[in-house]
C-alpha cells in the first residue's frame, strides 16, 4: 500500500483498522502487484483472514480460454482466481460478479456485450466507461452488501473497507495524477477507502 497519503502512511496500521480488504483482480499483472503489496501488510497487522478477493466479471466480453499448439491458456476469469489462490486466499474469500437485471420479475444475466448493442454506441473514456462505476467499482461493493449487515451486528459505528485496485501510471494522465488514496463510500453502514498501490 502506498506511503503517498500521510494520512495512511503506515500501511500495516491502515490494515490493521478495515474490517474487510478487498482485492480487485481482473487477471492482469497490476491487480496482482497490488493484491501483493496489500497481503503483506495485512500479514504483517495480523489481518490476513480480512483479505478478500473479487473478480468482476465482463460475461462474453471477458478473454476466454484458448488452446494454441496443444497448450491451454486460461480465461482472464481463471486467471483472477489463481492470483487469488496465489497471494494465498483460500477459494471461499475468492468471489466472482456479474452484473444482472430484472426481467419480467426475474434476475437475468446482463453483459457489457448487451449494453453496448442496447445503446447502439460503444463506451470510451468520459461516458459509460467498463473499467469504473456500474460494470466493475459498483457490482464490487454490491457483492459485500451481505457482509457489512452480517458484521454490522457484530460491530458499532460503521464499518471500515479498503477496495484495492491496481492502477499503472503510465497508462494515462488521469491515473498518473490520481491520489493513491481516496474516501469512496461514506455511510453509516460503511467507509470505504480505494487505494491504488503504485504498480510500476
Amino acid at each position: 500500500m502506498s506511503h503517498s497519503n500521510p494520512l495512511y502512511a503506515d500501511p500495516v496500521e491502515f490494515a490493521a483498522t478495515r474490517h474487510r480488504i478487498v482485492i480487485n483482480l481482473s487477471g492482469g499483472q497490476d491487480g496482482l502487484v497490488a493484491g501483493l503489496i496489500a497481503m503483506d501488510a495485512a500479514r504483517q497487522a495480523g489481518v490476513a483472514d480480512r483479505i478478500w478477493t473479487a473478480h468482476a466479471s465482463l460475461g462474453p466480453m471477458e478473454w476466454p480460454s484458448v488452446t494454441v499448439d496443444g497448450v491451454r491458456w486460461p480465461s482472464a476469469s481463471e486467471l483472477a482466481a489463481q492470483h487469488s489462490q496465489a497471494l494465498g486466499v483460500p477459494p471461499e474469500r475468492h468471489v466472482e460478479i456479474r452484473r444482472n437485471r430484472e426481467v419480467d420479475g426475474e434476475r437475468v444475466p446482463f453483459d457489457l456485450l448487451t449494453f453496448i448493442a442496447e445503446r447502439g454506441d460503444w463506451p470510451w473514456l468520459g461516458r459509460a466507461r467498463t473499467c469504473t462505476g456500474p460494470w466493475k467499482t459498483k457490482m464490487v461493493y454490491q457483492a459485500f452488501t451481505p457482509q457489512v449487515r452480517a458484521l454490522r451486528r457484530e460491530t458499532d459505528g460503521p464499518l471500515m473497507f479498503a477496495n484495492v485496485l491496481g492502477m499503472r501510471a503510465e497508462e494515462s494522465p488521469d491515473r498518473r495524477n490520481r491520489e493513491a488514496w481516496r474516501r469512496t463510500t461514506d455511510n453509516s453502514a460503511r467507509s470505504s477507502t480505494s487505494g491504488c498501490p503504485p504498480t510500476r
